[in-house]
């Protein structure tokens, strides 16, 4: 997938953006509640069909990591409707993303290696993890606007 970011022949550029999902996976749902992440998939589906996004950006709590046995399954989880529509999409992280074993370090590393994710690398001498600019692109392939995704920290 070619990873840049351009704005539409009509000067538009969509944007979707999911937050506080609390992803977790089936196995670690209580069986007397209603597996709301099935929910919120759905409701995720219907919107990206609806407004056929340029980009999704997933704004922190993608997961409750410390309710969940595969915090890294739960983050696949969160970002599968995005990968399966192919829209790109990138994430910054809260503070129920890293509450479990897994770092947010870990957690953008894992982000990185998915098809659709237009995240970067954090830069070398940065703190924290999950810091980087998107540049969106005009007509004539000049960059146009700017994106930036910041570690707010634990």
């Amino acid at each position: 997938m070619e990873k840049k970011l351009k704005f539409r022949d009509d000067g538009t550029f969509v944007i979707v953006q999911f937050s506080d999902m609390e992803f977790i996976d089936d196995e670690d749902h209580d069986p007397e509640t209603p597996l709301l992440d099935s929910i919120t998939k759905a409701t995720m589906e219907r919107i990206i069909s609806l407004e056929q996004p340029d980009l999704v950006v997933f704004a922190g709590d993608l997961t409750a990591s410390a309710r969940s046995k595969d915090p890294l399954q739960s983050l696949r989880s969160a970002i599968a409707v995005a990968e399966e529509k192919r829209v790109p999409w990138a994430a910054v992280f809260g503070n129920h993303d890293s509450e479990g074993r897994i770092s947010r370090k870990r957690m953008h590393e894992e982000q990185l290696l998915h098809p659709y994710c237009v995240a970067k690398e954090d830069p070398l001498g940065m703190s924290g993890a999950g810091n980087y600019v998107l540049t969106v692109e005009d007509l004539s392939g000049k960059p146009a606007a700017a994106l930036f995704f910041l570690d707010s920290g634990d």
